[in-house]
C-alpha cells in the first residue's frame, strides 16, 4: 500500500522565492511512504546505492546457514550469517530452549569462524540484545564495539566483534 505525504507548501508560503523552472527537485513527483516496503523496491534501492559503491552487491555476499537437527528433522539449532569481503557476519544464532547449555552455540560459532577463515574472513561480527548472549559471546572472544542505550525500552543494541587470526 502507497500512502501520499500531504503536498509541499509552496516556496512562497515558506517565505522564500519561487523555485526556478529547471530546478530538478521540482519535477519529482510526491514522497510516497511504502509500508512494508515491497522487495522489488528494497532490492531497487540497493541496486542504487550499489550503483555507487556505497554497499555491497548481492554477489560479493556469500550466506551460509549451520543447522542442528533431531533425527527426524526437527531444528534445534541454526547459525546464519553472510560472508563479505574480509568479514563473517553472523545474523542469527538459536538454540532450542531444550537443548541450551549443552555446547551447541559453541560449536555452531566455532564451525562459522573455521569457515570464516578458510575464506579469507579477518573478523566475525554481530548484533545482539540479549544480555545472556552478550556474555556468551565475550567468552568467547567477542568485545563491543557499539552500543545503542535503550534500544528497546531499557535494552542496549550491542555492537560486537572478534579477530579471526
Amino acid at each position: 500500500m502507497a500512502i501520499y505525504a500531504p503536498a509541499p507548501l509552496g516556496a512562497e508560503s515558506a517565505g522564500r522565492a519561487p523555485a526556478a523552472q529547471n530546478n530538478p527537485i521540482e519535477r519529482l513527483g510526491p514522497c510516497m511512504l511504502h509500508a512494508p516496503a515491497p522487495l522489488p523496491l528494497w532490492g531497487e534501492i540497493h541496486n542504487a546505492l550499489a550503483e555507487t559503491g556505497e554497499t555491497i552487491r548481492p554477489e560479493e555476499m556469500a550466506a551460509f546457514a549451520l543447522v542442528r537437527r533431531t533425527k527426524d528433522g526437527a531444528l534445534k539449532a541454526a547459525l546464519a550469517g553472510e560472508l563479505v569481503l574480509e568479514a563473517l557476519h553472523v545474523s542469527h544464532l538459536w538454540t532450542d530452549a531444550a537443548y541450551r547449555g549443552r555446547g551447541l552455540a559453541s560449536e555452531l560459532l566455532s564451525v562459522a569462524e573455521a569457515r570464516g577463515r578458510s575464506e579469507g574472513a579477518k573478523r566475525i561480527h554481530l548484533e545482539t540484545r540479549s544480555e545472556t548472549a552478550r556474555r556468551f559471546y565475550e567468552k568467547r572472544g567477542f568485545r563491543i564495539c557499539g552500543e545503542m542505550k535503550n534500544y528497546l525500552g531499557p535494552q542496549s543494541l550491542y555492537f560486537m566483534e572478534k579477530a579471526l587470526d
